[in-house]
């Protein structure tokens, strides 16, 4: 099962009345996290992909992905637009990468800027796609505990602790 199966799993199993609720005011909804995921689908994994492979010499962009959270209005928006709109973006993805072929993961960013994360080494096509599903996983790890989160908060008067579960 790949991490676009198990995110729409994920995100395609909260009810819409959870959709835009949080858990705390440091912790996003499901709203939050699937327009997040869409958002870096298109504008940071695949435009620095295209950066390496077809625009060497272009400069390296900045944005604060954590700034798009309140700046764009994700918690305003419908869960299973979102989520559409992800899957949509992340098919687009695939379907780009199946197009290029078998690109040399070694292959690094020469152009201007500082790539992130990447200890002051050039960034790689193989960093970028490991850190891709690494990003994945982050958010798969999200969205359990708010599903964990969602289910404590049941209106029927059930609970999942006797499920050893805790956060």
């Amino acid at each position: 099962m790949s991490g676009r199966d198990i995110l729409s799993d994920l995100l395609n199993g909260i009810p819409e009345k959870h959709g835009n609720w949080k858990p705390g005011p440091d912790r996003w909804s499901a709203a939050e996290i699937a327009a997040h995921l869409r958002d870096i689908e298109e504008e940071d994994f695949r435009r620095d992909l295209d950066i390496i492979l077809h625009h060497p010499g272009r400069a390296w962009p900045s944005f604060d992905e954590i700034a798009w959270v309140t700046e764009r209005r994700y918690n305003e928006r419908v869960l299973a637009g979102e989520v559409r709109a992800f899957l949509d973006a992340r098919e687009a993805t695939l379907a780009w990468l199946e197009d290029l072929g078998d690109p040399n993961p070694a292959m690094a960013f020469r152009g201007e800027g500082n790539p992130r994360c990447f200890d002051g080494d050039p960034a790689r096509i193989g960093d970028l796609l490991v850190s891709w599903i690494a990003h994945d996983l982050f958010h798969i790890r999200q969205l359990a505990l708010l599903r964990f989160d969602i289910l404590n908060r049941r209106d029927d008067g059930f609970s999942p602790l006797y499920s050893g579960f805790a956060v």
